[in-house]
């Protein structure tokens, strides 16, 4: 699954569940978030990372060279600002859920920690779409 699989798949699923999601490709400001999304009264941003496997070693952090400064920084100040600012992470078949502060330390930690403070972890393929939406819009 590459990124833009892994976004077609969250669009389909959130929408099904009905919400409303928007793809942004922004090249005039740099950070800005993948979806847009429109759920239940509330409306927010989630940043998409995919990665296709955990390190080989359990104590190695999983590198994400594709989460940029900009990106980290949108989903901190939008989120402290009351903003609903998330990262979604899907790693080989596993998704990892993460609030706007959370996201700052992702790619720079190992399996275990990133599991334990993720907001939702599935490890088993699917999506629990249910529970992401309810996450994504209380």
């Amino acid at each position: 699954m590459s990124e833009a699989a892994l976004r077609n798949y969250v669009r389909t699923g959130l929408g099904r569940a009905g919400v409303l999601t928007t793809h942004h490709e922004d090249a005039l400001q740099a950070g800005v978030p993948d979806l847009s999304y429109s759920g239940g009264g509330v409306n927010g941003w989630v940043e998409l990372k995919y990665a296709e496997a955990w390190p080989a070693r359990a104590r190695t952090p999983l590198r994400l060279p594709h989460y940029t400064a900009e990106q980290r920084h949108f989903l901190l100040t939008r989120g402290r600002a009351g903003g609903r600012c998330w990262l979604l992470l899907r790693v080989g078949r596993e998704h990892l859920l993460f609030d706007h502060e959370r996201a700052q330390h992702v790619g720079e930690m190992e399996r275990l920690l990133l599991v334990a403070c993720a907001k939702l972890h599935n490890g088993g393929g699917r999506l629990e779409f249910e529970l992401l939406t309810r996450l994504l819009t209380r």
